[in-house]
């Protein structure tokens, strides 16, 4: 346990070659855990070696497809290969799993606002926010020109949300600060 702390820490910092050591190390005592795959494969795509970290992660994924850890890690991988459409498909897939989960509601949001479906991304955020009521805290701050509201969770975790003009509703508490 102690160890694993360690490298989810040093990935924390910005160390994700020593955090890879780590998890490959405690790897070679426990090759099918799928916690220590997931972080591996973190890992992985922080140093940008997407292919292996995706290796990694889809190993993670048969041993458990309903790890929204390394089905959210997954995601992120094909997004920066500029695959949003495979990505988009991996965080649905998480969220499928638990769909109160904050991070991977927040980055299918931003996935979906990018691409310039405002309306999908209204949608799956209002889907989220009635899965967890309580994970919107704080006031939501209106981007200039945007129809964006990023906000905080207690554990710190950002979510947004949207003004969808195709639906005429507002997800979330939003306030414009001025």
């Amino acid at each position: 346990k102690a160890r694993y702390l360690l490298g989810e820490s040093w990935l924390a910092l910005g160390d994700a070659e020593g955090a890879e050591k780590v998890f490959r190390g405690l790897l070679e005592k426990k090759p099918d855990s799928v916690p220590l795959l997931g972080a591996l494969g973190r890992a992985l795509a922080a140093r940008e070696k997407h292919e292996a970290a995706m290796e990694v992660l889809r190993k993670a994924l048969r041993l458990d497809e309903k790890d929204v850890v390394a089905r959210r890690a997954l995601g992120g991988c094909l997004a920066a290969q500029g695959k949003p459409v495979e990505a988009r498909k991996e965080y649905e897939r998480a969220l499928q799993a638990d769909p109160a989960d904050p991070l991977t509601a927040r980055v299918l949001v931003e996935l979906l606002v990018k691409a310039g479906d405002v309306g999908t991304a209204a949608r799956a955020a209002e889907t989220h926010q009635k899965a967890d009521p309580k994970s919107a805290m704080g006031d939501f701050l209106q981007l200039k020109d945007s129809s964006l509201w990023m906000s905080y969770t207690q554990d710190g975790v950002g979510i947004m949300g949207i003004k969808s003009a195709d639906r005429g509703k507002t997800w979330g508490n939003p306030s414009v600060l001025t």
